[in-house]
């Protein structure tokens, strides 16, 4: 295990632990068993349909899909989340104390490594349920769903008193228990009202989802200049918005939806 600096940004850079050989593929191994550790937590907390990143089945498809036709969405971001997940918290979930101290060298969960985002959800499975249960007199008028470390709360407003100050300040204090941290200034409310909403870089509206005009303006460049480049490819797999285990190249994500629904 090493780890090493990649840069992310001016100015800015992160420490990535790197495992490979027998190494990784006993970490990809741990992963697995982490990963269906986390299914059977949110299935028996009831938010088995919250996690959205690095869940088999899920994609930022899924997860934009579930919040088509709402009239309000806020989305937040954890501030520094894995490195704050700590080995302490995966053991009162229920992980092993010999795989939770390999989960996280040092304490605390470390980027790069195969078992992190598996055990990042296993914390997250908490969170989602205090969440969960915060929103739940809205019954099904608020969709909330995360990818990871970021959370997506979308309102349905009818004829109900909804502030979306008020969700955020219910979020942070679901987050107080767990020490950790809403990243404000990523914060970002967007109004149906004004337009297509973007979750997880697509973009959601009334009834469908599919890839942003921007997107779709690279792509047309890319074929132009650069056809059947793996740049190109990438962006068609990605404005295709094809969901988890589909076949061929579909259209955009659509769904039937009335005002009521």
């Amino acid at each position: 295990m090493r780890t090493c600096e990649i840069q992310t940004g001016p100015n800015k850079f992160r420490t990535v632990w790197i495992v490979s050989g027998k190494e990784r593929r006993a970490y990809v191994r741990l992963a697995r068993k982490l990963a269906r550790l986390e299914r059977q937590l949110a299935e028996r907390e009831g938010v088995a349909s919250v996690a959205h990143g690095f869940v088999t089945g899920r994609s930022p498809v899924t997860m934009a899909s579930a919040h088509i036709g709402y009239d309000v969405t806020v989305s937040l971001d954890l501030s520094n989340w894995f490195e704050s997940v700590t080995q302490q918290q995966l053991v009162d979930a229920g992980v092993p104390e010999s795989r939770a101290s390999r989960c996280c060298p040092g304490g605390v969960v470390r980027q790069g490594l195969p078992s992190s985002p598996a055990a990042a959800n296993i914390a997250g499975v908490e969170l989602d349920r205090s969440i969960w249960v915060g929103f739940g007199c809205f019954g099904g008028r608020v969709a909330y769903t995360r990818y990871a470390d970021d959370l997506v709360i979308s309102a349905r407003l009818l004829n109900t008193v909804w502030r979306w100050q008020d969700a955020v300040s219910l979020v942070q204090s679901c987050l107080e228990p767990f020490g950790w941290a809403l990243n404000e200034r990523k914060t970002r409310v967007q109004y149906a009202s004004a337009g297509r909403r973007i979750i997880c870089g697509l973009s959601v509206g009334e009834t469908d989802v599919r890839a942003t005009r921007s997107v779709r303006h690279r792509l047309r460049a890319c074929q132009h200049a650069r056809p059947g480049t793996n740049q190109t490819r990438g962006l068609q797999e990605w404005a295709a918005c094809k969901l988890p285990g589909s076949g061929a190249s579909r259209g955009p994500v659509t769904r039937t939806l009335s005002r009521g629904d």
